[in-house]
């Protein structure tokens, strides 16, 4: 049902994501754009660059006895829809004289997904247990900070960006014009993570 709500009350109400990534790993989740097309392995290390994209670091220190003694198991299995949800998605508001304004957005959607999580023989922390599992050198990288050590991972079988504009409709004359922020729907990359939980210290 269309709701037309004073400016104000959107400006303040409008605000906030509950992103795909939490809804399926918690709210210990990093979302990561799928449409990077990433994949982050569990049990492995990353360099995060300044852009946000990665490459992977430590791989000698991945035939340690210690670190080999990780599994990784698929938690869940599901053909799932899961989209972003935004605060205030379906609201719009009018002024005089003016176009009719709705709340803008960009998700992502995930059609399908796999959820895999890293187990260890140790009570120590996920984080604690991979640093003192690998060399020194890979340790020295960790601490030098901008590093991913992957403890679950989400990752989207398909998934999609969902883009819907700031202006529902306006008047030009005695005609309106519509649909001008229809939802649209982009392609985005297939088998390719859309969260993860981050070891921490």
């Amino acid at each position: 049902m269309e709701k037309i709500v004073p400016l104000m009350f959107a400006v303040s109400f409008l605000s906030g994501c509950t992103y795909a990534a939490n809804q399926v790993l918690g709210d210990a989740a990093t979302p990561i754009n799928p449409t990077a097309a990433q994949r982050y392995d569990v049990a492995k290390v990353f360099r995060v660059r300044k852009d946000g994209t990665s490459y992977q670091i430590c791989q000698p220190d991945l035939e340690n006895k210690a670190i080999k003694a990780i599994s990784v198991e698929t938690v869940t299995d599901s053909n799932d829809v899961v989209t972003d949800q935004v605060a205030g998605d379906g609201v719009s508001f009018s002024l005089p004289g003016a176009p009719k304004f709705q709340m803008p957005y960009h998700k992502t959607q995930v059609t399908g997904y796999t959820v895999k999580k890293a187990a260890w023989p140790d009570d120590d922390s996920f984080y604690a247990y991979f640093q003192k599992s690998v060399g020194q050198r890979c340790r020295n990288l960790i601490k030098q900070g901008n590093v991913l050590i992957v403890e679950a991972e989400a990752r989207a079988k398909k998934s999609a960006q969902l883009i819907k504009g700031p202006i529902a409709d306006f008047q030009i004359g005695g005609s309106k014009v519509e649909g001008l922020g229809k939802e649209r729907t982009i392609p985005a990359p297939a088998n390719v993570t859309f969260g993860v939980i981050a070891a921490r210290p």
